[in-house]
């Protein structure tokens, strides 16, 4: 895992370059991977994730998302002071300080300087391909995203029950490296295994709905883990 500084400074770099897109894009443009939304409703978004973060590393209790001006001006104002409020908040904070998340224990103030810095990543690929462009995401980023998917979201979806049982395991091989990661709904952990293989960026977007299993090279049965992820193992 990267550390709370690296994880400070790929969200202060990742927000400087939405920064520029709000700046400078075409905010009209509609962003295919957040359906419905276009660029401004997703910079919108951006601004009330800062803003829900940084109440809960500043006052330890769940913030509400409010929301931000849709003019160019206002909107990139907005943006700018909510990443820095966020970035002062993370760094002037201890990271072992209790506070309200959504994650498993011990829930404590880094886990929101990681999470952010995984939000404005994604959405940051989101924003330049509404622009018809390319955002390569950073490997250790991609690694590390891959991680809380597995810690934090699909044990989430799971209690919840937005995600139904998978008779087998299904394994995440990013390319290049011996770590794996598994989802899986059997507690045993020993039946059949479906692997994907792949850069770590693609299994990423892959599992945030941004890219398709045809993209991929699967090992084991494709339908069943089509059908699997079509589910949604993030929100």
């Amino acid at each position: 895992m990267p550390t709370q500084e690296q994880f400070q400074q790929a969200l202060e770099e990742a927000s400087q370059q939405f920064a520029q897109l709000i700046a400078q894009g075409n905010l009209d443009a509609p962003v295919a991977s957040c359906p419905g939304w276009t660029l401004t409703e997703l910079a919108q978004h951006m601004c009330g994730t800062q803003r829900w973060s940084t109440h809960a590393l500043i006052t330890g209790e769940r913030g509400e998302h409010p929301q931000a001006p849709a003019q160019r001006n206002e909107l990139l104002a907005y943006f700018n002071e909510g990443m820095r409020e966020l970035l002062e908040a993370s760094r002037s904070i201890d990271p072992q300080r209790p506070t309200w998340s959504f994650g498993p224990e011990p829930r404590i103030a880094q886990f929101w300087t990681r999470r952010q810095a995984h939000e404005v990543t994604i959405h940051l690929w989101d924003a330049y391909s509404s622009q018809g462009q390319e955002y390569e995401i950073p490997e250790d980023l991609a690694i590390d995203g891959l991680a809380e998917i597995v810690e934090v979201f699909f044990p989430m979806r799971m209690k919840r029950g937005n995600v139904g049982p998978l008779p087998q395991t299904l394994v995440l091989a990013p390319n290049d490296l011996t770590t794996t990661f598994e989802l899986t709904t059997n507690t045993e952990n020993n039946g059949p295994r479906i692997t994907i293989h792949g850069p770590a960026a693609d299994l990423l977007l892959l599992l945030w709905g941004r890219k398709s299993l045809t993209e991929l090279q699967i090992e084991g049965d494709a339908t069943l883990a089509k059908e699997f992820l079509a589910q949604g193992v993030t929100p």
